[in-house]
């Protein structure tokens, strides 16, 4: 036999259940992302302000970039706790990057919330959710510490709206990215889908790839910290999944092994000649692993810049597509210049 007092918080469950549940929106962080997304950024903002590496953002040229964040969020970037964007990249002919849907997740404490910075304007509710439409995008705020942001993108139609009111679904990564997503404890991650199209413009492949078939599927730029005695030690590690993986990660290995020795003799090189000579490669299955280990303390920070304008030139131009996403914010569709006024009438 049911004990009296189980069988009353059993029944209060049945009673209340569902009032209580409506209260509080069901919405979370992974509620928001478009369709089959193949393109994503994760940062873990709490261990680069942990590292330090937060506040050394503030003081460089990127703090342009922090500012801006605020004046459009309305709150800064060190009361976020995790950022995720999403992309699904769109492709035209001749598999041309063009854009696509993409959203934006902050996660952190209250002061994460509607109401500041540009998208201040008055916001709709879908039931608890507050929801505002603005020039530059639809933002949504399910609870204090979560905000979801879609930029405008003119000539489509914003998911937002459906993705709270329970019309739409959220989206989930297609499989290719799927598999090279990164693994928890990694600070920053980026990752993306590589287009046949655009496998064969990375540097290192070009027109005289020599097996087509085995191509860049994939790829990733991870940064990761691993703790050790004079600290946690910094580490820029990109991945490059190949199709096969038979021929393809062995042949690439050979050509950034040579571009690696040629760039490490160029004059102009010597400031960075030793991050180049710190570069290690790896094969493992279907990936070439490229490694770049930053040392730990304040040392790390100051290589940090240098290696990721570094690694960029070597590997990351697919990935570009992504990352721009970071720094690019949406504006408002132009308006129209106006027509020049006729010319005057000559009176004889």
């Amino acid at each position: 036999m049911i004990p009296i007092r189980s069988s009353f918080l059993v029944a209060c469950a049945v009673a209340f259940g569902p009032a209580l549940a409506a209260q509080t929106s069901p919405l979370g962080p992974r509620s928001f992302a478009p369709e089959d997304y193949d393109g994503e950024v994760v940062v873990d903002v709490v261990r680069l302000a942990d590292l330090g590496l937060l506040a050394d953002l503030q003081r460089s040229p990127l703090a342009m970039l922090l500012g801006k964040f605020r004046d459009t969020f309305g709150f800064d970037l060190e009361e976020v706790e995790r950022v995720r964007f999403a992309i699904r990249q769109g492709h035209g002919e001749g598999e041309e990057r063009v854009r696509g849907q993409k959203m934006w997740v902050f996660e952190g404490g209250p002061e994460v919330a509607l109401g500041k910075g540009q998208l201040a304007g008055e916001a709709d509710s879908v039931g608890d959710v507050k929801l505002l439409h603005d020039e530059i995008g639809a933002v949504c705020s399910p609870r204090p510490g979560l905000v979801a942001f879609e930029p405008k993108q003119y000539g489509s139609e914003s998911r937002m709206t459906g993705l709270v009111d329970g019309t739409k679904k959220s989206g989930v990564p297609c499989a290719a990215l799927l598999e090279i997503t990164t693994k928890p404890g990694v600070i920053v991650s980026i990752a993306t889908v590589v287009p046949p199209g655009e496998s064969l413009r990375m540097p290192g492949v070009g027109p005289d790839w020599t097996d087509a078939a085995d191509r860049i599927t994939a790829m990733a730029l991870r940064l990761n910290a691993e703790p050790g005695a004079g600290g946690d030690a910094l580490a820029i590690t990109a991945v490059l999944r190949f199709d096969v993986g038979e021929t393809g990660p062995a042949l690439f290995q050979t050509r950034l092994k040579a571009a690696l020795v040629e760039a490490a003799a160029e004059p102009k090189a010597k400031p960075i000649k030793g991050l180049i000579e710190a570069v290690t490669t790896a094969v493992a299955g279907r990936d070439l692993v490229v490694t770049l280990p930053l040392g730990a303390g304040r040392a790390a920070s100051g290589k940090l810049a240098q290696a990721v304008i570094f690694l960029g030139a070597l590997v990351l131009s697919p990935v570009e597509a992504v990352a721009e996403e970071v720094v690019i914010e949406a504006q408002p569709e132009p308006e129209p210049e106006p027509a020049p006024p006729p010319p005057p009438v000559r009176r004889r």
